[in-house]
Parts: C-alpha cells; sequence; structure tokens
C-alpha cells in the first residue's frame, strides 16, 4: 500500500503510521485519510480554524478539542434566566442552596 501525506507529500513507510482510518506522519505532525487521501481536518469550534480532528488540543488556539464549545451569548443569557427564576422561587428557608451558593445579595 502507498501512502503520502496530504499535507507535506511524505511518502517514507518509516515515517508513516498507520491509525486504523488515518495515518499519521511524523515529518510534518498531519494526519491524512487512508479513503480519500485527503488532509482529516475539521474546523475548530473555539477559534473557527482548521485542525487536526484526533488531536488533543488545538494547533492554533490550545484549546482542548473534546470541551463543549463556549456558549453564545444568548445560551448564556438563557441559563442567567433560568438560574434567576430558581432562586426567585426559593426562600429564605432554604439554607442549604444559600449556604452552598453563598449569601443572597
Amino acid at each position: 500500500m502507498s501512502w503520502k501525506c496530504a499535507n507535506c507529500g511524505n511518502t517514507d513507510k518509516n515515517s508513516l503510521f498507520d491509525e486504523g482510518d488515518t495515518f499519521y506522519c511524523s515529518i510534518c505532525t498531519h494526519r491524512t485519510v487512508i479513503a480519500t487521501g485527503k488532509d482529516d481536518l475539521i474546523i475548530c469550534p473555539w477559534c473557527k480554524r482548521l485542525r487536526d480532528r484526533k488531536a488533543a488540543y488545538c494547533d492554533w488556539c490550545n484549546n482542548q478539542i473534546n470541551l463543549n464549545p463556549p456558549l453564545t451569548k444568548e445560551e448564556m443569557e438563557s441559563k442567567d434566566k433560568s438560574i434567576r427564576e430558581f432562586e426567585d422561587g426559593l426562600s429564605s428557608s432554604d439554607i442549604k442552596y444559600w449556604k452552598i451558593k453563598g449569601r443572597r445579595d
């Protein structure tokens, strides 16, 4: 089987490592999809740049890949509203919650 790195063109089998559906090039640290011969890249949910699908961290922003992307402003406002509504429904006798949360303003 002849592999060629989609990023750097490396064909040296001593520096290309089989990962099942992809192979890793130790020369340029990129992965190539075996079935298509193309770079194995996806868009990073944090910085929106192309990054290696199997990498633990994005090369560009260094964020951990397996984390959920940041919430949008609308999502954050919705969560804040839900928390405020929950707190408004509590009485001052719900001491366990307020001890965990801290003093209510």
